[in-house]
């Protein structure tokens, strides 16, 4: 995505010579020209790909200076009321003189100072700018522009408040309602300032733009809280500061820590994934953990299988860790995608070099012919399970109609066999 965009339809006849001149082509006669020339060029060769201004490097500073006043005299509300077709124009030349100064490299110490103050100057009224632009979308009023310029608190939206044209040079995806996110004072503020600063840097959305619609961002609790104390913030690192200050629990270093040396990986976790949702916990202490306390906790956390390869390793660093650890987890996925060499076939071509098993195939050992005997009938023509007959006896002496726990003749030799051995012991230890 191109920094600073330019809308060329709203650039005057000089600006568009010099952007289709920055590009080594010759500017066309006119403005209509002009523009179809720089939007062919801008696809071909953005703005952010142009390097470096080559010309007189004095009369460039000179007109970047003018442009810069008529920019400054724009987004003064007490002289020129703000409009959305001024806005759009003014967002055009102040785009259009970034990219102009960016380009200047000057060498003499004059020329550093004097490019050094303009791009100072640019800047301030960027964010100007900016802060202008978010007032405008969230508020859909012109009359909030003058406030804002002015340092006056908006006004509350009415049903009775006149809509504003649709802003088309305005990216809705840099607006702080684009966000989608809301805290209501329930979640983990620190978890809630990270998402909101990482998406608003991807979308280019200022501090003074976040600070200007901070009112988008709350919701419950937390809302309530914001309209007690909006005025007593000026900048968005104050109201982070006062956001911490009021919702971040007392004991909160101390409750983490211990959720940081319980939190083992898990079972589907690699260990990239791991380390990295350690660094997370590690960067929302409020007092930071040396690198060998964090190396010490990440290390007794990671799955037992990685112990024993760790254990002969000199690992003393989350990077040797890691790698160590990766390295352990590609083998174990070469380990279980391995498959045995294919057996030759017929459309083999080279039947020569194909694997051929050393070994002879194993043959299970021949059991000895056992004759069968049925226990039931006392014969060996068949086996027990082969038998059809459904006659009780005793399998153990044949006796019919009982079975071996009930059988009198099994339980008298049983009876018998039991007072002889007493006898003996009995005989045995009189002796």
């Amino acid at each position: 995505m191109e920094d600073r965009p330019i809308n060329y339809n709203l650039l005057h006849k000089d600006e568009l010579e010099y952007e289709v001149s920055i590009r080594d082509v010759t500017p066309a006669g006119d403005v209509k020209s002009l523009r179809e020339q720089i939007r062919k060029l801008a696809r071909e060769l953005p703005s952010d790909d142009i390097a470096e201004f080559e010309g007189q490097l004095a009369q460039e500073l000179t007109v970047v200076q003018k442009k810069l006043g008529e920019l400054e005299e724009s987004t003064t509300a007490a002289k020129s009321p703000i409009t959305l077709k001024s806005l759009n124009r003014v967002q055009a030349l102040g785009h259009h003189l970034y990219h102009r100064l960016t380009r200047i490299k000057p060498v003499e110490s004059t020329d550093v100072t004097s490019h050094s103050e303009l791009m100072e100057r640019l800047m301030r009224i960027l964010s100007k700018l900016d802060n202008m632009l978010s007032v405008f979308v969230s508020t859909h009023s012109n009359a909030a522009f003058t406030d804002a310029v002015e340092g006056v608190e908006p006004p509350a939206q009415t049903e009775t408040s006149p809509a504003v044209p649709n802003a088309s040079c305005f990216n809705k995806y840099q607006t702080v309602s684009s966000l989608n996110l809301k805290f209501n004072g329930r979640s983990c503020v620190k978890a809630f300032l990270q998402r909101v600063e990482e998406l608003a840097a991807s979308r280019r959305i200022t501090e003074a733009r976040l600070l200007a619609s901070a009112v988008e961002l709350f919701d419950g609790d937390a809302l309530m809280w914001y309209r007690g104390i909006r005025t007593e913030v000026s900048t968005w690192d104050q109201l982070k500061a006062a956001l911490i200050e009021e919702f971040l629990p007392f004991d909160y270093d101390r409750r983490l820590l211990k959720e940081i040396r319980n939190r083992t990986q898990g079972s589907n976790e690699n260990i990239s994934t791991y380390i990295s949702i350690m660094q997370n916990y590690f960067s929302r202490l409020n007092s930071e953990l040396s690198d060998q306390e964090k190396f010490d906790i990440v290390s007794i956390n990671v799955r037992p299988e990685y112990t024993v390869p760790l254990a002969i390793q000199s690992v003393t660093t989350l990077k040797d860790l890691k790698r160590v650890c990766r390295v352990l987890e590609d083998s174990w996925q070469r380990a279980n995608a391995f498959v045995e060499p294919p057996r030759p076939s017929s459309s083999t071509l080279a039947a020569d070099l194909s694997f051929k098993s050393s070994s002879r195939p194993k043959v299970e050992a021949a059991h000895p012919m056992e004759k069968p005997f049925c226990v039931r009938c006392r014969v060996d023509t068949h086996s027990l399970r082969e038998c059809k007959s459904k006659r009780v006896v005793c399998f153990k002496c044949g006796k019919g109609g009982v079975t071996y726990p009930d059988c009198p003749n099994c339980l008298s030799q049983a009876s018998t066999s039991s007072s002889s051995h007493n006898d003996d012991v009995s005989g045995a230890s009189k002796n």
